[in-house]
């Protein structure tokens, strides 16, 4: 069951330091589709793959490119105790927006926030 974001978790994020760090972006892209090459021994852990590519698909909720830096930001409404419960959830899935958005725009710096609408929280790597 899905419940849609109250006033004081929405007021909470627009105060928050990564909307600071979206007005403030010199480009921004929401919903960004991308399908990227990515090394198949990396994806599925086996050396038996090695040299071999597959294509990876996904699409970042928001992606702020500032120079040479760039967040990958995904905004999260689950239910959880802590940030790191979403943390041990989505980490994998945001290495791999890192890769994509280092591949697609040339930049080296990428790092990557989840925020939490429920806790009012965000967690950066």
């Amino acid at each position: 069951d899905k419940t849609l974001l109250n006033r004081k978790q929405i007021e909470t994020f627009v105060n928050s330091d990564v909307a600071a760090i979206m007005l403030g972006a010199e480009n921004i892209y929401k919903e960004k589709e991308f399908l990227v090459p990515y090394s198949a021994d990396a994806a599925l852990a086996d050396e038996n793959y090695k040299g071999e590519e597959l294509l990876v698909q996904g699409v970042i909720d928001c992606l702020v490119i500032n120079g040479d830096k760039a967040f990958v930001i995904d905004y999260k409404t689950d239910r959880v105790e802590d940030m790191h419960t979403l943390y041990e959830r989505y980490s994998k899935q945001l290495e791999l927006y890192r890769y994509a958005a280092k591949y697609l725009y040339d930049v080296d710096d990428v790092k990557c926030i989840i925020y939490s609408f429920h806790l009012g929280e965000d967690i950066r790597f």
